[in-house]
């Protein structure tokens, strides 16, 4: 119950943050809540982000949450874990293989779940076949 009610507390005070986006060298322009690029379908813990992300498809999918109001955060939890992220009217994805997210300031960005500091611009591509796996 202390650790949601944390969660609410920083949401409740966090604001979208300005965007500049080119995949595939299409620009976006978004106002987000929060940017993940995605591989696979999940965080961890059965989160599920990119319902439709493939670690075999050489693509990788923008997720892009749009600011909510505080009252659908339930639902959001429940796109969240029923693998429906892509269904609500708050994610947006968009599918690319060269990505350049742009800020207006420098933010923490998580990488793996830990978070550290890389600039205002980062470049992201996919290496289609780049690790090779023996069994």
């Amino acid at each position: 119950m202390g650790y949601m009610k944390s969660v609410f507390n920083v949401l409740s005070k966090y604001q979208p943050a300005n965007y500049k986006l080119t995949i595939d060298g299409q620009v976006y322009e978004r106002q987000a809540f929060m940017i993940s690029v995605a591989n696979s379908p999940q965080y961890g813990n059965n989160a599920y982000i990119a319902p439709q992300a493939s670690v075999n498809d050489g693509i990788l999918d923008v997720c892009i949450v749009h600011k909510f109001p505080l009252y659908i955060l339930p639902k959001m939890i429940f796109h969240l874990f029923n693998k429906s992220a892509d269904q609500s009217s708050y994610v947006e994805i968009i599918p690319g293989r060269n990505i350049e997210i742009e800020m207006d300031s420098i933010s923490p960005v998580h990488v793996d779940g830990e978070p550290i500091e890389l600039g205002d611009k980062l470049n992201i591509s996919i290496m289609p076949k780049a690790i090779k796996i023996i069994c």
